[in-house]
């Protein structure tokens, strides 16, 4: 349904026009950041640089401090296999980084743009 008068220009949201502006290449730039994020904050799991113990032993004392211990059993975060583990920590760390993430691919695509099209 067009509310529009005639002839008046239809306003588009930012993340929409930024489709239209730079199409494909921003979708396949995000998506390529998203997935690099993604595969790297596992890597740095699998790999110790970030300790997943030391996560998981300080998720158990916050929810025994702040009470959230009666909600959520504490004491099977101990039985998840620490690669299933990893895997769903990095998924929501990656998600929760989200924002900085578009906002780092709205600045970067047209600098990255020129730079391809040299």
């Amino acid at each position: 349904m067009n509310t529009l008068p005639p002839g008046e220009p239809r306003k588009v949201g930012k993340f929409r026009g930024l489709l239209e502006k730079y199409g494909k290449a921003f979708l396949a730039y995000y998506v390529a950041a998203w997935f690099f994020t993604g595969v790297s904050l596992f890597g740095a799991l699998q790999l110790d640089v970030v300790n997943y113990f030391t996560i998981v032993k300080s998720a158990k004392r916050a929810a025994t401090i702040t009470g959230l211990g009666g909600f959520v059993d504490i004491e099977r975060l101990d039985t998840i296999d620490p690669v299933c583990g990893k895997l769903g920590l990095a998924v929501a760390v990656n998600e929760i980084i989200d924002p900085l993430r578009i906002l780092f691919c709205i600045a970067t695509i047209n600098p990255l743009l020129r730079v391809m099209k040299r």
